[in-house]
């Protein structure tokens, strides 16, 4: 898996693979720890219901986009912002900040290119978390 040990990982370009590790290892660890003897299976049910929600989510941002709706790109930018951190996707937390902010601002029009980059960055999540759900990443 990939993660941050607090370090910024930055090597000066805007691409996500220069951006650090996609997940933050000692927030996984506290939830790892929250799972106590049943820790795969719990693990594996988080990890699943977030992959799931967080696809559900980037949908509604891209078509409240696409649709020119604010709000429905602020809704869905806070729901995920806040299931990111949980399990330790503090960049995609972030993003999901971003976008939430312009989605509260009522201008969302230059907001296609962070939309971009939340694909980008969910797709590094969810390869980091893949092992954890018994996946295998093409690559």
């Amino acid at each position: 898996m990939e993660y941050t040990q607090g370090q910024s990982g930055k090597t000066g370009s805007n691409r996500p693979q220069d951006a650090g590790p996609a997940i933050d290892q000692a927030t996984f660890k506290e939830l790892q720890d929250l799972a106590g003897d049943d820790g795969g299976e719990f693990i594996r049910g988080i990890l699943g219901d977030f992959i799931q929600d967080s696809t559900d989510r980037i949908a509604a941002i891209r078509s409240g986009f696409s649709a020119g709706d604010a709000q429905a790109v602020e809704e869905a930018a806070h729901s995920l912002k806040s299931s990111s951190a949980y399990v330790g996707a503090l960049r995609l937390s972030g993003i999901n900040k971003q976008l939430q902010d312009l989605g509260r601002g009522g201008d969302i029009a230059g907001a296609g290119n962070l939309i971009a980059e939340l694909g980008r960055e969910f797709e590094r999540v969810r390869e980091a978390f893949a092992p954890h759900l018994g996946e295998r990443v093409a690559g």
